[in-house]
């Protein structure tokens, strides 16, 4: 007889199917594959921007930050442009904020500003590693200092004792130097000066610049005299047109008394701020 039961269970069919082993499915990995139908979005974690997506580089086939990826600006940040950062290897910066710094040279807090940031890094393409250590105030004259270096190595280097202009140029450049770095020997501006004045007996200019020497070397009643010279010269028929009025009027304020001469300086100073603080008139379209 026929076993009811086996015409519900498909009998020793059924069985033959159970034996058969049935194809294992491959398993998904967790780690970039570098196909272009990957479904699962690839991001980097970064500790200032979270999550950046990456996309595949062009050349090597590697992935990199998206640099057309325009994340949410913090309020005061400054959109960054990473197409412009041909340095960036990792993250680029997507956008800059003000960084509070203290100056290394005059211990004063400054900031770092974003714009500036910008500037450094796109336009001037500086590499991140470089960063602001001083405020603009000792930057300027770190600046300055390089340029008067720069001027006293060219006029030592072209100085001749028969020419009166180089030994005049020697020596104004090197009373700029001591003034500015408080190192150098005033009494080789002295020597110059007076070279130059017995190159040219009738110039003005070599007492005047003796004058600033001998301050220097902390020879007030020498540099009074020196100053008096040059303007006794300097007001002589044919001479005045030939000769700066910045330095006549310099000597003549290094001749008043230092009561009279702070008074000068403090209001100097206080038109100078006023003109800073003025604002600037935005021309006409």
């Amino acid at each position: 007889m026929i076993d009811r039961s086996l015409l519900h269970t498909g009998g020793v069919a059924k069985d033959k199917n159970r034996q058969k082993k049935q194809p294992k499915k491959p398993k998904q990995s967790s780690k970039p594959t570098g196909r272009d139908d990957d479904a699962e979005p690839r991001v980097w974690t970064s500790q200032k921007y979270g999550a950046v997506p990456l996309v595949q580089h062009p050349e090597s086939g590697g992935w990199t930050c998206d640099p057309s990826w325009q994340p949410k600006l913090p309020r005061g940040a400054v959109r960054g442009d990473p197409s412009k950062q041909p340095w960036y290897w990792g993250t680029p910066e997507y956008y800059y904020t003000d960084i509070h710094r203290t100056c290394v040279q005059c211990g004063q807090d400054f900031v770092f500003s974003g714009e500036e940031q910008k500037f450094w890094y796109e336009t001037l393409q500086f590499i991140p590693d470089s960063t602001a250590i001083r405020c603009q105030r000792c930057r300027r004259a770190k600046r300055t200092e390089k340029a008067i270096r720069a001027r006293l190595a060219n006029a030592s280097a072209a100085v001749d004792d028969r020419d009166a202009r180089s030994l005049l140029e020697y020596a104004a450049a090197l009373v700029e130097f001591i003034e500015v770095t408080s190192t150098g020997s005033a009494a080789k501006a002295i020597a110059a000066a007076r070279k130059a004045a017995r190159l040219e007996k009738a110039s003005p200019e070599p007492h005047y610049w003796e004058g600033r020497a001998q301050e220097l070397a902390h020879q007030p009643d020498k540099a009074n005299a020196c100053y008096r010279r040059f303007l006794e010269t300097a007001m002589a028929p044919g001479v005045a047109a030939t000769v700066p009025r910045r330095l006549v009027a310099d000597a003549e304020e290094r001749l008043l008394p230092p009561e009279q001469r702070a008074e000068r300086a403090q209001t100097r100073k206080r038109w100078e701020n006023k003109r800073k603080k003025k604002p600037k008139r935005s021309k006409p379209l």
